[in-house]
């Protein structure tokens, strides 16, 4: 058989998402990233990393730069790994500037240790379903002109969240931050957690576009701004009121428009490489090894998961996780969320309250409450031939197009 060699551009699918993706698969290969600041080479192997982390790998992550190719094929076994969670976390730390470029030495082996599913735990970079309102979240020393600007953006379907805590936010990820800092007098020795919420907002899956405002006549802090992945910086208004402030509100409206959109499309093309690369991997994989590998990527998004196919008599399950000895085997036709998704194509969603039955089984002693569901199709040409049903979203996640668009297009692959 020929090994084929997979190419792509960290633009499209960052870092994360593509070491995430290998460790679904328990892929075995050689993973090159090469971009302006060098060329570095991983070995990876059943969802571990054996390498240095390399300037390369820092600026992948927290610019997105350059591209990678992944090469499968047998690594061997005298190398030491690192579980590549972990070794992501040493490349976040060096992107902070907290860490160093040591060779990965330490020896970690994770079989039998614990669920597989936990090692996806964390989130991939969350982005909402087209048609959701766009969430702009401003840190801001000062909220008065955005009392005054949020009127005009509720009218655009633009949701504001207004801060003046400079850090992330803990709901799901916004699609633009504004930071406006406060003045040099106050903001000594702070410009360090303001520039913490840039580097948070790089790191998201598709990169949260960031606008500064404020803070210009100290040139390190500027220099630093930049470089940790500002989109754009402004200089604070004068005033609350009259011309100067006008052009300020009109500005911050432009530009919003303006990273908003840019997001959407990148969101898009996000989500079908997310796809493209999935499949890619899985060119020779048998029907089994497919379902396996796409619950341990929604694994990510939701707590408990369960892979139907569709009959006319009824769904069948293909397969869950996180349901315990409660995952139902069958379920007859009828139940409202799941004939929507098929009747419509598109994922469907319910509260936990209204959720079926067959999701409201304890899963694990003591969580036998409902959660919030939401029931994604999947399809084979134009017929929808299963259904992936997750509930318990995790914190701080939300339905995702990569997810979505993976599950839509792997219905042919299941083998039903």
């Amino acid at each position: 058989m020929t090994v084929r060699t997979i190419l792509g551009r960290l633009s499209d699918l960052g870092l994360r998402e593509l070491l995430r993706l290998l460790a679904s698969a328990a892929a075995e290969g050689t993973l090159v990233i090469e971009n302006p600041s060098g060329r570095v080479e991983l070995l990876v192997k059943a969802g571990q990393l054996s390498g240095q982390v390399a300037l390369p790998l820092v600026h992948a992550l927290a610019q997105r730069t350059g591209s990678f190719s992944f090469r499968p094929g047998p690594v061997g076994t005298a190398k030491e790994w690192l579980e590549s969670e972990e070794f992501l976390r040493l490349v976040e730390a060096r992107v902070a500037g907290e860490g160093d470029g040591r060779v990965v030495t330490a020896a970690h082996s994770l079989a039998g240790e614990e669920d597989a599913l936990t090692d996806l735990r964390e989130s991939l970079a969350e982005v909402q379903l087209p048609g959701a309102m766009p969430r702009i979240h401003v840190i801001a020393a000062d909220p008065r002109p955005y009392r005054a600007i949020e009127p005009e953006w509720r009218q655009r379907g633009w949701e504001l969240a207004l801060t003046s805590e400079p850090s992330w936010p803990s709901e799901p990820a916004p699609n633009l931050v504004i930071l406006h800092l406060p003045g040099s007098g106050t903001l000594a020795g702070q410009g360090g957690l303001w520039l913490d919420v840039v580097r948070e907002a790089a790191a998201q899956g598709v990169p949260v576009p960031v606008v500064w405002i404020g803070g210009l006549a100290d040139p390190e802090l500027r220099h630093r701004a930049i470089a940790a992945g500002v989109e754009f910086l402004l200089p604070a208004p004068m005033g609350e009121a009259g011309e100067a402030a006008r052009w300020f509100r009109e500005e911050l409206t432009l530009l919003a428009e303006r990273f908003l959109t840019r997001r959407a499309i990148a969101v898009e093309g996000s989500a079908d490489a997310f796809r493209d690369f999935f499949m890619a991997l899985h060119g020779d994989a048998s029907a089994a090894e497919l379902r396996a590998s796409l619950l341990r990527i929604a694994g990510a998004f939701f707590e408990r998961g369960v892979l139907f196919a569709v009959r006319e008599g009824g769904l069948e399950s293909l397969g869950g996780y996180g349901h315990g000895w409660h995952v139902p085997t069958s379920v007859t036709r009828g139940v409202p969320m799941f004939e929507q998704a098929i009747a419509t194509s598109q994922p469907a969603y319910c509260a936990g309250v209204d959720a079926p039955a067959c999701l409201r089984l304890a899963p694990v002693p003591g969580m036998g409450v409902a959660q919030d569901a939401e029931a994604f199709p999947m399809f084979a040409g134009a017929k929808c031939v299963a259904l992936f049903v997750g509930s318990g979203p995790l914190p701080g996640v939300e339905g995702s197009t990569s997810l979505a668009r993976l599950l839509a297009h792997s219905g042919g692959l299941l083998g039903v």
